[in-house]
């Protein structure tokens, strides 16, 4: 028998005190090995299995918080764009990571178009969350575009990352 991880996915709500707190949305219970975190490949396959993010009609982000030893602590949709583009706030990941107390992180995305190659605003913004991340003390660990049949991983083409 197969040892399954539970994952949750978590929103960010204003409480009754007016303080930012997280909040559980869903959780997912896969098989350990299918929540490996050891390549790029692994990420993707996890994140499509999720959210099924291959065939999404718009752009949708996620942050993946983890910790110093890539175990997931919650996945979070940070950004829901149109057929084009995603807006993506630096403000939006690094508060989530601290909320949340994670070590590491993955961003992944989507491109409804199929293919996965970046695009000059996705390079944009991976070099903006980097700059951050090293302020911050974060492990930016990879920036993940998933498209129909493949994916893109800033990491695996030793850009940037």
């Amino acid at each position: 028998m197969k040892e399954k991880l539970k994952i949750k996915e978590y929103d960010l709500v204003i409480n009754q005190r007016k303080r930012t707190v997280l909040k559980e949305k869903q959780e997912f219970e896969v098989c350990y090995d299918d929540a490996s975190m050891k390549n790029p490949n692994d990420v993707a396959k996890l994140m499509n299995k999720l959210f099924n993010l291959s065939n999404q009609a718009e752009e949708h982000t996620y942050l993946i918080a983890t910790t110093t030893k890539c175990q997931i602590l919650g996945i979070f949709e940070i950004s829901h764009g149109s057929v084009k583009a995603s807006i993506l706030n630096p403000r939006e990941v690094f508060v989530r990571l601290c909320l949340i107390g994670a070590a590491s992180f993955f961003l992944v995305h989507n491109h409804p178009s199929g293919i996965s190659d970046a695009s000059t605003s996705d390079f944009d913004v991976t070099t903006k969350i980097k700059n951050v991340s090293e302020l911050m003390k974060f492990d930016f660990l990879d920036h993940i575009i998933v498209g129909d049949k493949n994916f893109f991983s800033f990491k695996k083409k030793s850009i940037i990352l």
